[in-house]
């Protein structure tokens, strides 16, 4: 049972492979005080669960189906820039960290050395 006074973290997932979205969604089910809400494959499917759920973060790939992550970073962005965006991708080279940071990604993490870290940064977020 939740502590009446603990905020829930609600959760989008956008990722495109089915074993990395299976993988994320039974480690933050895991996590107290986390709710994933939605996991989304694509662009388009992503958008639209962000606007009707409106979570307080989206994990999210730079290469998913249907767009670019980066796309949908820029949209989250600019539509709910409250939103905590942490992009969780194998694209992690420094040209891809400059362009997410400076397109507003609150955190950025290479999937094959950093997949476990994003449980510790929804723990450890500051509520809004």
């Amino acid at each position: 049972m939740l502590e009446p006074s603990r905020h829930v973290r609600r959760v989008i997932l956008v990722e495109d492979s089915p074993l990395v979205r299976r993988n994320l969604m039974e480690m933050l089910s895991s996590l107290p005080h986390v709710e994933v809400v939605a996991a989304e494959e694509g662009a388009t499917t992503a958008l639209h669960a962000i606007d009707v759920l409106k979570p307080e973060v989206v994990v999210l790939d730079i290469q998913i189906a249907e767009g670019s992550g980066m796309d949908v970073l820029r949209q989250v962005k600019e539509t709910y820039p409250q939103i905590q965006v942490v992009m969780l991708t194998n694209h992690s080279s420094s040209f891809y960290r400059a362009a997410c940071l400076r397109e507003g990604a609150d955190f950025f993490l290479d999937k094959s050395s950093e997949f476990d870290q994003v449980g510790n940064i929804l723990l450890n977020m500051p509520t809004a």
